[in-house]
């Protein structure tokens, strides 16, 4: 992605998007490379350091939800996935209304 596509997708502004990226970078997290076809444009790209983090934070979170879920039924997690859902999409909704 380019600076501006992700800070875009974030909702964050690409001056703070910058500033988090030049310490994901420190970081060995990322990277950013000009695009060959565009050099005006920078692009991010995830390392094999972060990559890896990515597969660990994955697989903890399929434990977790696990955990959490334990005991329900198919229908019953169905059902708490959509009342979640709901609750994100009522809090876009008010968040909007605040801009």
């Amino acid at each position: 992605m380019s600076n501006s596509e992700l800070a875009e997708f974030l909702e964050i502004t690409p001056a703070t998007l910058t500033n988090k990226v030049k310490r994901m970078e420190k970081a060995g997290l990322v990277i950013r490379q000009r695009d060959e076809d565009d050099e005006r444009v920078s692009r991010i790209y995830l390392t094999d350091k972060s990559r890896s983090f990515m597969d660990r934070l994955h697989k903890s979170m399929i434990e977790m939800e696990s955990a959490m879920l334990k005991g329900f039924s198919d229908s019953e997690i169905q059902r708490i996935k959509a009342d979640i859902r709901k609750i994100l999409e009522n809090i876009e909704v008010y968040q909007a209304k605040l801009d």
